[in-house]
């Protein structure tokens, strides 16, 4: 799959999100960063897994059960991750780090 494929409606979302100003720029930038960083890690370990099959159990067998399996589960569980941390990254008003400082002048 190329790599773009899966990226580019982030990048549409978070275009869309930004331009409307439903949420701030650093916000959604960040969000699409984390977004791509997972999709990046999803794909290294699926070719990882492939390479790793074809050589355990050889070319045909081990690319077959590894490309077509294996491959696919870890692609759906990485855009899936993806999602929730997009969904949840720009559905926040503050990053989890900052939330501590609002609770200082409660007190």
């Amino acid at each position: 799959m190329h790599r773009g494929v899966l990226v580019a409606p982030f990048c549409l979302i978070a275009a869309v999100l930004i331009a409307s100003r439903h949420t701030a720029p650093r916000r959604g930038l960040r969000a699409l960063a984390v977004v791509t960083i997972v999709l990046f890690m999803a794909n290294q370990a699926r070719l990882f897994v492939i390479a790793a099959s074809m050589r355990a159990l050889g070319f045909e067998s081990g690319y077959e059960l590894s490309h077509v399996f294996l491959g696919t589960v870890l692609t759906t569980l990485g855009a899936v991750i993806g999602l929730l941390l997009f969904v949840w990254l720009v559905a926040n008003e503050s990053p989890p780090g900052n939330r501590r400082h609002r609770l200082v002048g409660i007190a």
